[in-house]
C-alpha cells in the first residue's frame, strides 16, 4: 500500500523548487506528486518564461526538458517495472514530445 506524502515531504519539494528558481536555473517549475490510485497534487513556483511576462505556471504547463527526456521518462518506468511502490516517493511526471 502506497504511503501518502507528508506535510514535511511537500515542504521539502517546495523548498527545493523555490531554491532552483531563486538560483536562476529556471524561471519557474511544476512538480506533480502523489501515490498510485490517487490524483496527483501540484506545486508551482515562479513564472513560465521571461518572454511570457508575469504568467505563472500551472498543472498544464509543459516545459521543454531537452536532453533530460530520457532520464525523466525512464525513471518512473523503472519504478513501475518493480511492481507496487514501496515508499511515498513515487513521482508522476508529465512529458510532452514536441
Amino acid at each position: 500500500m502506497p504511503v501518502p506524502f507528508t506535510a514535511a515531504d511537500t515542504t521539502r519539494l517546495r523548498d527545493t523548487l523555490d531554491q532552483v528558481v531563486a538560483d536562476g536555473a529556471t524561471p519557474g517549475g511544476v512538480i506533480a506528486y502523489g501515490t498510485t490510485g490517487h490524483s496527483p497534487a501540484f506545486l508551482t513556483v515562479g513564472k513560465v518564461a521571461p518572454e511570457c511576462g508575469d504568467t505563472e505556471p500551472d498543472q498544464d504547463t509543459v516545459y521543454d526538458i531537452a536532453s533530460l527526456t530520457k532520464v525523466v521518462a525512464t525513471w518512473p518506468l523503472m519504478g513501475s517495472s518493480q511492481g507496487e511502490p514501496k515508499s511515498r516517493h513515487q513521482w508522476i511526471l508529465k512529458v510532452e514530445r514536441r
